[in-house]
């Protein structure tokens, strides 16, 4: 319809304006769910984006990159080059400060070019031309307006992250707008990820979840706690799409990822991974301080994060339900911030922000943190040639073990590519006990061993087989055994 997108904006503004009412609330939820539909269908490919899903197999293509690939670096063509170049008018100062829009009869004369416009570029169209962040302001202040006085339906809250983070794609401008704003974001994940109405105590509890197992079995509900399973489960149902959004924002530029928010929510993260059962939070959670990590920072809480994450890897698992690929892969991106410290100082390139001494420290010993997870990875690694692919009842057997093997793989590598940092920290004042013995965990022989039981292994046979057989099918040809989008990630 030539006049769609624009109505749908108009319905948004008088659903606002409504929203005191029970009727407007829920014309409020539609329309929300109308728009992130439409974005869905004319964005590109590269810019869509499914907020809160649970299934790797549900997942769009930047989620698939950092779930089964493991990288935090989506490489995507800019705008110009996904979109044809669209002419719109500026809007005009009248009401510039006013978030609706085609409320007025001049309004009319554009709002058939605007639809065009959106079909052509949707996003970059609610951003420049339909006033969408301030809108959502509006929206975000409607929803949660009453808070603590009437549950929110979380299906309201997720069209509002699904249209933010396909915003934050399309620009980098906004979204360090989305970010920056002071009533969009800090107002919803003072909602989602500490949320009132839960019987949760999160910053609190951190410091003690770590030592004490009662603390830790209170707050995950396993113990005498107050909270359910209930509460727990409509926690994730919030925290969820938040985190998910979080990580599309952070990942757009260091500008973005070094903006306060993103410091003060790293309690709340650290609480998240003092949950016992292994959920949605929890892996948003771990990619959000992968991203921060890879632009150096969050450095100073290595500590912490390594104590909270060490026991959920202990034991290895392929379970589905299972995170250890994500704390493996967060392992993998500290040992890589320690090399290239390092490397920067051998090589007298100027370090962008020099770290202070907590940072420096914490680099240091992240070796001996992480040494016995390194040796699980190798015991586990050269253990792989006897394990089989296959189950009868677990038919995420295959992709489970692949996922799990190469987040192994990454922190192997990384471990032994950081090599002793004692160069770097060596006029630091630290002991030699703390600038010593980064490696010696794992050996030359050891190193072999791994690569020999994974070429002898059914895991590199199907790898390889999908790999270089189904990489060259045509897009058409689809048998029984072509592997998924997930497993392709995983391989490469």
């Amino acid at each position: 319809p030539p006049l769609l997108p624009v109505a749908i904006r108009c319905l948004l503004d008088e659903a606002i304006l409504t929203s005191h009412t029970s009727s407007g609330r829920i014309l409020l939820g539609i329309v929300l769910r109308c728009i992130n539909s439409l974005m869905i269908l004319f964005v590109h490919p590269y810019h869509v984006v499914f907020i809160g899903q649970s299934s790797y197999h549900t997942a769009d293509a930047s989620s698939l990159y950092q779930t089964c690939f493991m990288s935090d670096i989506f490489h995507v063509p800019p705008g110009s080059l996904l979109y044809p170049p669209t002419e719109i008018e500026p809007i005009e100062d009248e009401g510039a400060r006013d978030a609706s829009c085609y409320r007025t009869n001049s309004s009319a004369v554009s709002a058939e070019s605007d639809s065009k416009a959106f079909y052509t570029d949707p996003a970059w169209t609610m951003i420049s031309r339909m006033k969408m962040i301030p809108c959502i302001s509006n929206v975000v202040s409607c929803l949660l307006k009453g808070f603590g006085e009437i549950e929110i339906p979380t299906m309201d809250l997720r069209p509002v992250f699904g249209i933010l983070a396909m915003l934050a794609v399309r620009s980098p401008g906004a979204a360090v707008a989305i970010a920056s704003h002071k009533e969009i974001l800090p107002v919803l994940l003072s909602f989602c990820i500490s949320p009132s109405n839960h019987n949760f105590d999160y910053r609190n509890i951190v410091n003690n979840c770590v030592d004490h197992k009662s603390s830790r079995e209170q707050y995950t509900g396993t113990g005498t706690g107050t909270d359910t399973g209930i509460e727990r489960s409509e926690f994730c149902k919030t925290a969820t799409p938040a985190l998910q959004l979080l990580c599309i924002i952070a990942r757009q530029s260091r500008d973005v990822a070094q903006l306060e928010l993103f410091e003060t929510i790293i309690p709340d993260l650290q609480a998240i991974l003092c949950m016992s059962e292994e959920s949605g939070p929890q892996k948003w959670s771990l990619i959000l301080l992968r991203t921060l990590l890879q632009y150096g920072l969050s450095l100073q809480h290595t500590q912490s994060i390594i104590s909270l994450a060490t026991p959920h890897i202990t034991v290895m698992s392929d379970d589905p339900h299972k995170l250890s690929a994500e704390y493996l892969t967060l392992f993998a991106r500290i040992c890589d911030c320690a090399r290239a410290y390092s490397a920067q100082r051998k090589e007298n390139v100027e370090i962008r922000a020099t770290p202070d001494p907590e940072v420096l420290d914490n680099l240091a010993m992240s070796g001996i943190w992480l040494s016995s997870s390194v040796k699980t990875c190798v015991n586990s690694l050269v253990s792989i040639r006897d394990s089989s692919l296959s189950a009868p009842n677990y038919p995420m057997t295959r992709f489970q073990k692949m996922r799990l093997s190469a987040a192994q793989l990454r922190l192997l590598s990384a471990f032994t590519g950081a090599s002793s940092p004692t160069s770097f920290f060596a006029d630091d004042g630290l002991n030699d006990k703390t600038k010593s013995n980064f490696i010696p965990v794992v050996s030359t022989e050891s190193c072999f061993n791994v690569f020999e039981s994974i070429l002898k292994s059914n895991l590199w046979k199907n790898a390889i087989n999908i790999a270089l057989r189904h990489s060259f099918n045509a897009g058409w040809i689809v048998s029984d055994d072509t592997p998924s989008l997930e497993e392709e990630s995983i391989v490469c």
